[in-house]
């Protein structure tokens, strides 16, 4: 049971994280100062909220 029970916690953790990450894209990379941004991340890497937001999911 535990087996099953662990693939349905790790579906729900990918689902989640998932729409946060589309979310938080959409948001930060859009309009031209998000064309910029996104740029700009492509050399310099991703910000520290970016990982936040799959440390949270991990919390589920």
């Amino acid at each position: 049971m535990s087996m099953v029970f662990s693939i349905v916690d790790h579906q729900n953790f990918t689902a989640h994280h998932k729409a946060r990450v589309k979310k938080y894209k959409d948001k930060r990379y859009s309009g031209l100062l998000g064309k910029a941004r996104w740029v700009k991340e492509k050399f310099a890497g991703m910000p520290t909220e970016a990982n936040d937001r799959y440390q949270e999911a991990g919390k589920l």
